[in-house]
């Protein structure tokens, strides 16, 4: 029998959408809702007769209106609260509520309001209040998240809510089983560049070069016949190696001469090479949307035309360029151009879970106030995150990547990373060859034993 679930009817698209991707699209479970004026929070009502009491601090405190996207209704800061009862961490996160979950009779009461925390959290409705500190390319900065401020970025804590509800609906007597997850490792390659310039690269290397030797040894690296940026083959190669689908983005055209530039177009003989074996072999073409076109839908539905056009493909995800995205509106325009996936919510600056999950999940419109057929697939890592913006070495970067995969294979949900095909140059990135091989040598070590 199905769950019973009760709350007001203030705010009613907000919290459908958080407790239908809660209950129905994360656990599985069947439940009905029922909005009932004068309910007090969020009742959760089992077969049994037992009963659930969720904390409403947020949504009944305000008018029923898009209020919540004023700065004023930012959450005041964290909390990381010890020993909460059925959280899965030693410590919970608390952006609305109090850390406490209550016996009461044969009832629990949780003063936590998990709803606002995850509906904060899904739709970065944050992001929608206008920040001043955006950076050059119009991005928002991880360090101007509260996930960042309150050092919860590198934690799911979306999952880790999850969990916590799934663990007290278990101990009320919940008998529905719950969807059955697993650990998946999401290979993602942007490609910007397919031509390797020789002469930029024996530059680059005699800039880096102490010694000689080490000037000779970079030279014949890069006057090599094979260009470093052709590792299409070789990321092909690893995907299936470990039973895996790679997505790789193409770039079906772009206005900005800076940031598109003259990369590649389409009609190139090596582009439509590289795309016949991306799709020969069973593997994943996306729309690399270009640098201007997050928030130009006609500029945005030209490049996906010319890309399913030029290969007879039909899109269904990908990525915008530079991880430019603003909300609510880039997702809007994916969704109104018939898109499934997006994959452009995560940090350039740095890595962690910008959405509070790995998990594919269905986006909310806040300005609309309407939930959206478009999923989202966030974006954990980039390599270019932890190697530029952190100055990070290819060796340091595999704990991160280590320490990300046991999180995810703790709460068995997917994770998405992005390796660019012209980041494997052995004079400007030393090393992450070795890296990305140890990423799925650790993710089927992880598989194995779930």
């Amino acid at each position: 029998m199905s769950l019973i679930v009760r709350f007001s009817d203030r705010f009613v698209p907000e919290r459908r959408y958080v407790l239908g991707v809660l209950l129905g699209d994360f656990l599985g479970l069947a439940y009905e809702i029922r909005v009932e004026p004068g309910t007090e929070g969020y009742v959760i009502d089992l077969p049994n007769g037992r009963r659930l009491r969720i904390r409403d601090a947020f949504f009944g405190h305000l008018p029923d209106s898009t209020a919540y996207l004023a700065s004023s209704s930012l959450p005041r800061g964290t909390r990381i609260v010890p020993r909460v009862p059925f959280a899965p961490e030693p410590d919970a996160v608390v952006l609305f509520g109090d850390g406490d979950v209550a016996q009461e009779g044969a009832d629990l009461r949780c003063a936590i309001d998990i709803v606002a925390t995850l509906f904060f959290m899904l739709t970065r409705w944050e992001e929608a209040i206008p920040d001043p500190s955006l950076d050059e390319h119009g991005r928002w900065r991880a360090t101007t998240s509260l996930a960042f401020a309150g050092a919860f970025l590198h934690r799911p804590i979306v999952n880790e809510y999850v969990e916590a509800i799934w663990s007290m609906l278990e101990h009320l007597g919940c008998e529905q089983p719950r969807r059955e997850r697993r650990f998946a490792l999401v290979p993602t390659h942007d490609i910007d560049v397919i031509y390797h310039s020789r002469v930029r690269t024996l530059g680059f290397a005699a800039l880096r070069a102490r010694t000689a030797g080490a000037l000779v040894q970079a030279a014949r690296i890069a006057l090599s016949e094979a260009s470093p940026f052709d590792t299409f083959d070789w990321l092909m190669d690893m995907s299936e190696s470990a039973d895996v689908q790679s997505r790789f983005n193409l770039l079906g055209g772009g206005r900005s001469r800076r940031y598109d530039g003259s990369r590649y177009t389409l009609a190139d003989k090596s582009v439509q090479a590289i795309v016949r074996k991306i799709l020969d072999r069973g593997h994943l073409l996306g729309l690399h949307a270009s640098y201007s076109a997050h928030l130009d839908p006609a500029q945005w539905a030209s490049e996906r035309q010319a890309i399913e056009t030029a290969f007879g493909v039909t899109l269904t995800e990908g990525r915008h360029h530079y991880l430019r995205f603003r909300v609510p509106e880039t997702w809007r325009l994916w969704d109104e151009g018939g898109m499934e996936i997006d994959s452009t919510a995560g940090y350039a600056d740095a890595e962690g879970f910008r959405c509070g999950t790995g998990d594919l999940f269905r986006t909310f419109d806040v300005w609309r106030r309407e939930a959206m057929r478009l999923k989202e697939r966030p974006l954990v890592i980039m390599e270019g995150t932890l190697a530029a913006y952190r100055n990070l070495s290819a060796l340091a970067a595999q704990e991160i990547f280590r320490q990300y995969i046991e999180v995810a294979a703790r709460y068995r949900m997917p994770l998405t990373i992005l390796f660019h095909n012209n980041s494997f140059d052995d004079v400007r990135w030393p090393g992450w060859r070795k890296t990305y091989q140890t990423i799925f040598d650790l993710s089927q070590r992880v598989s194995r034993r779930d």
